[in-house]
C-alpha cells in the first residue's frame, strides 16, 4: 500500500496530503519510511519538467522518480539508459530532422546520437560529463558484476535532467 500511494504523490502533488493521512493512520515511523525508501524522499524529474515531454518520455521519467524513490537504483539505471537516447530522438522527431540520427534504417548508436545533440546544449560542459556517465548506464546493462548505489544515478540522472531541459523546456 505504501509504495502505492507514494507513486501517486509522485504522479499528483495533491496526493502527499493523503500519503500524510496513512502515514498517521498506520504509524508509519520515520525509521520504517527510510527503510523502505532508502532514506530519499526527492524528485530527481520535478513534474514541471515532465509535463513538458513527449508522452513515452514522460513515463519513463515517472517511473524513475518512483523506482529512485524507493531505493531500486539497478532500475532506475537502466531507465536512465533507455531514456537517454529516447529524448535525443524525440527532439530530433520534433525539429523534423529524424534523417539526420538514421543510418538507413536504424537511428545511430547512443555515443553517436549524442554527438548529433551535443550543438543543440547550452552548456558543453555536460554533454562531456555526461560521456562518462554513458559507460556507468552501459555496465547497469552488460555488467553482470556491478551493482549501483543510489549516488551513482542520482549524479547521471541529474545531467539527463540538464539535457531535457536544454531540448523540451
Amino acid at each position: 500500500m505504501y509504495n502505492r500511494l507514494y507513486k501517486l504523490t509522485l504522479i499528483h502533488p495533491a496526493f502527499e496530503e493523503l500519503y500524510e493521512k496513512f502515514e498517521k493512520s498506520f504509524g508509519l515511523n520515520q525509521q520504517e519510511q527510510s527503510a523502505v525508501t532508502g532514506g530519499i524522499k526527492s524528485i530527481v524529474f520535478p513534474p514541471i519538467l515532465i509535463s513538458k515531454l513527449p508522452n513515452d518520455v514522460r513515463d519513463i521519467c515517472n517511473e524513475f522518480n518512483f523506482n529512485f524513490n524507493n531505493n531500486h537504483p539497478l532500475a532506475a539505471m537502466l531507465l536512465l539508459r533507455r531514456l537517454l537516447p529516447l529524448c535525443i530522438v524525440r527532439k530530433f522527431q520534433k525539429l523534423g530532422k529524424e534523417n539526420d540520427i538514421k543510418d538507413g534504417d536504424d537511428y545511430l548508436e547512443t555515443k553517436n546520437l549524442l554527438g548529433k545533440i551535443e550543438n543543440y546544449l547550452k552548456e558543453k560542459k555536460v554533454y562531456r560529463e555526461l560521456l562518462n556517465y554513458k559507460i556507468l548506464t552501459d555496465s547497469s546493462q552488460h555488467s553482470y558484476t556491478f551493482f549501483p548505489e543510489l549516488s551513482d544515478v542520482q549524479g547521471a540522472a541529474l545531467k539527463i535532467r540538464l539535457i531535457l531541459e536544454d531540448l523540451f523546456v
